[in-house]
Parts: C-alpha cells; structure tokens; sequence
C-alpha cells in the first residue's frame, strides 16, 4: 500500500499584470455552427485577458487567448472566478431527436 497526503496553496491563475488597462472584452463577432441549434449562430468573441472576475456571459459566445480558445454553447454560461479561471455551468441536454 501506497499513502500520500499533501497540502499546499495554489498561486493565482490570472495575474493582474496581465491584464490590459483599458479596453474592451468584446473583440468580434463570428459565425459558429452548433448542433444543438442546427444552423451557424452569430456569436460574440472576448479576448480572454479583458475579462475581469465576477463576470458572467450567457452562451453562446467564444473566449480567445494566446494558448487556446473556449466555446460556450447555447444555454451555458460562463463565470470569471475571482481566481481569474473560467467556470462553465453546463446545462443539461434536451431529449434526442
């Protein structure tokens, strides 16, 4: 048998030196297919390092960075924690069709 028990803090996520001193999050808009909507819906694009914490977008709606992009679909809706991470509350699928 095998134990391990560790405690440690975690460093925040986002630094505030990353952030840009003014501007807006909303960059674009763009056309992305979702097929739970069955066509391609205009949706707003934000650049990931304007988003402050505390903020909550309703999908459907993309979130760019240097290193990777987030979709939020449909119904979802995306929170800024104050730790500056992107917390999803996935909401559950409609009956199969």
């Amino acid at each position: 048998n095998l134990r391990v028990a560790a405690e440690g803090g975690l460093a925040r996520a986002y630094q505030e030196s990353v952030r840009p001193e003014s501007g807006e999050a909303r960059s674009a808009h763009r056309p992305v297919y979702f097929a739970e909507a069955g066509q391609a819906l205009t949706v707003p694009v934000y650049r990931r390092d304007a988003l402050e914490p505390g903020v909550v977008i309703e999908g459907p709606c993309i979130v760019e960075e240097y290193a990777s992009t987030t979709v939020v679909h449909p119904g979802d809706r995306l929170t800024v924690h104050d730790s500056g991470l992107l917390m999803i509350d996935i909401q559950p699928a409609g009956p199969a069709k």
